[in-house]
């Protein structure tokens, strides 16, 4: 009886521990952009358009619908270019990718006639309310790190509200 009430709880404890590696090793390490690009005059969705993540070697191409995905995008701040024969090429700069959340950036181009070198520069700016977000987040960086007074990451918590 003793025997069985061991291996019971070994057992137990065997599970609870493959549990947590699991949860551990399939925690993600990058963002993804995702959004829909349409045209400037009639609202209409652009098919085919390129959309490249400048500095990188990640991008694709809208489908049918205008929508396009791009997965596994390191953490960082970067430029977001769009661009298609017979359009304006547009440029969003500074957006942000964080772990494990989706960027959303929507496009619109606007039709031009050939016109070598000349492109559209938006800067882009953060939503001021996140709509798939059900609790109070605080997201330091290392920017924001290196320019406070600690001295260990615990200071750093120490400091965040909530």
């Amino acid at each position: 009886m003793f025997l069985y009430y061991i291996t019971k709880r070994l057992r137990g404890c065997l599970i609870f521990i493959i549990l947590v590696l699991a949860l551990i090793t399939h925690a993600g390490t990058t963002g993804k952009i995702t959004g829909t690009v349409v045209e400037k005059e009639n609202g209409e969705p652009l098919y085919g358009v390129n959309v490249i993540v400048e500095g990188t070697s990640f991008g694709c191409a809208t489908d049918a619908n205008g929508y396009y995905a791009i997965l596994n995008v390191t953490p960082g701040t970067y430029d977001v270019v769009f661009s298609m024969i017979g359009y304006s090429n547009t440029k969003y700069e500074n957006i942000r990718i964080r772990i494990d959340q989706t960027t959303t950036l929507n496009a619109v181009l606007k039709s031009t006639i050939l016109d070598l070198g000349e492109s559209i520069t938006v800067i882009g700016k953060k939503s001021i309310v996140q709509r798939d977000l059900t609790s109070t987040v605080s997201i330091v960086g290392s920017e924001e790190i290196r320019s406070m007074p600690v001295e260990d990451f615990s200071e750093v918590l120490e400091i965040q509200a909530g």
